[in-house]
């Protein structure tokens, strides 16, 4: 280095004793003193760096420094992927109830809307299906309302009950009204002719004249007029009677009876059962449902009537039935009145075709048979068990005497039991 003190050693020197730079002699009052030799000097300009040094060893870890004000923070990263689904956790414990709270206020009240028309609904009837089908309810819409037409399948018959005891005998009523006159028994054989008697003596006749000779043939004259008619000669003796021909075939007497004894039930049903909802079967297969109206013609006790008027549940007329075609009537909703009543059994027996298949019927119904089924008009017009047994009806009825129904042994068709 260029030696730059101006003064000479011993002022140098007490300048270096006293430290004093500007005494030492710098030019640079800037430069710092550098000692070489006892010589004090102020550096020259700065020369180019040299090589780095070698890396001295790492020194000891100094005090950690104060904490940093807190950086600004980083933008918000992208969502990441969903994780998976953790399993399900245990149900925790129910909390307890929280208090009840306090009523709301009442809302106020509407107003009352105008009045509806009430509907009229009406039951059109109830017929019985088939073991193990579904229950039905057809609905026909009316301007006053609907009607339901009901099909209920059969259940299985349940066990008999255990016969009740006997009870009291009741007082005997009044004595009933004068039966229908029978019909009338087949006309016996006509009885011999008696003899003819004598027949009277004829008047004399005059005497004839003679007979005069022919005169010759005289050209025809004029056609004279007819001659009076002469008197009738006498009547000749009637002859014997002939053999007496063989009896025609009786009348159709079992029919009339089974019609008979459906009449007087119908007479019964309308007095006992006046509200109950009635299904009548025809021999056709056609149905007919409603409430007992009349027979017709009136009155309801008239012997000869032939129609069975049905009424709606206001009383008005519906259909009127012909009693000859009716093959079953059934009651339902209701059990069997015991205060019903039949007619006995024609006397003299009817014979014939009829009379041998109505009675055929009654003898493979007897009174106490379960699980029977009877068809007329290709369905099923009643099942159960037999109640009563009586010239021209069967009764069947349900548990407990319930929806009694009353088949024409005359219409039975199909008979299963």
């Amino acid at each position: 280095m260029k030696d730059n003190c101006r003064y000479g050693k011993e002022e140098s020197a007490a300048a270096e004793r006293n430290n004093d730079v500007h005494a030492a002699g710098c030019q640079d009052t800037r430069c710092c003193p550098v000692c070489h030799e006892r010589r004090c000097c102020c550096p020259g300009p700065t020369g180019p760096m040299g090589p780095m040094g070698p890396i001295g060893p790492r020194g000891p870890i100094g005090p950690r420094g104060a904490t940093g004000a807190a950086g600004v923070p980083g933008m918000r990263g992208a969502t990441g992927p969903t994780g998976p689904s953790g399993a399900t956790g245990a149900n925790g414990m129910r909390g307890a109830t929280g208090p009840t709270g306090a009523p709301g206020i009442a809302g106020v009240t509407g107003a009352t809307g105008p009045a509806g028309k009430t509907p009229v609904i009406t039951v059109a009837g109830t017929v019985t299906g088939e073991p193990g089908t579904e229950a039905s309810v057809d609905e026909t819409f009316t301007p006053d309302g609907a009607e339901l037409f009901y099909t209920i399948p059969a259940g299985p018959t349940g066990p008999t009950g255990a016969a009740g005891a006997a009870g009291v005998t009741g007082a005997t009523g009044a004595t009933g009204s004068e039966g229908a006159a029978g019909p009338t028994g087949p006309t016996g054989p006509t009885g011999p002719t008696g003899a003819t008697g004598p027949t009277g003596a004829a008047g004399p006749t005059g005497p004839t004249g003679l007979i005069g000779p022919t005169g010759p043939t005289g050209a025809n004259g004029v056609a004279g007029a007819t001659g009076a008619t002469g008197n009738t000669g006498a009547n000749g003796a009637t002859g014997n009677t002939g053999a007496t021909g063989a009896t025609g075939p009786a009348g159709d007497t079992a029919c009339c009876a089974c019609v008979a004894q459906m009449r007087n039930l119908l007479q019964q049903i309308i007095t006992l059962y006046p509200t109950e909802n009635l299904v009548i079967s025809m021999e056709s297969g056609n149905n007919v449902s409603g409430r007992p109206g009349s027979l017709l013609p009136a009155p309801n006790t008239n012997p000869n009537a032939g129609l069975f008027q049905i009424v709606n549940s206001q009383g008005a007329a519906q259909e009127a039935v012909s009693i000859c075609r009716i093959a079953a009537v059934r009651i339902t909703s209701a059990a069997y009145n015991n205060g019903i009543t039949y007619l006995p059994a024609p006397a003299p027996a009817p014979t014939g075709c009829c009379a041998n298949c109505e009675a055929a019927v009654r003898s493979y119904l007897p009174v106490g048979t379960t699980g029977a089924a009877v068809k007329a008009g290709g369905q099923t017009v009643g099942q159960g068990s037999v109640l009563r047994n009586e010239y021209g009806v069967v009764v069947l009825v349900g548990a407990n005497n319930s929806d009694p129904t009353f088949i024409s042994t005359c219409k039975a068709e199909s008979i299963t039991k």
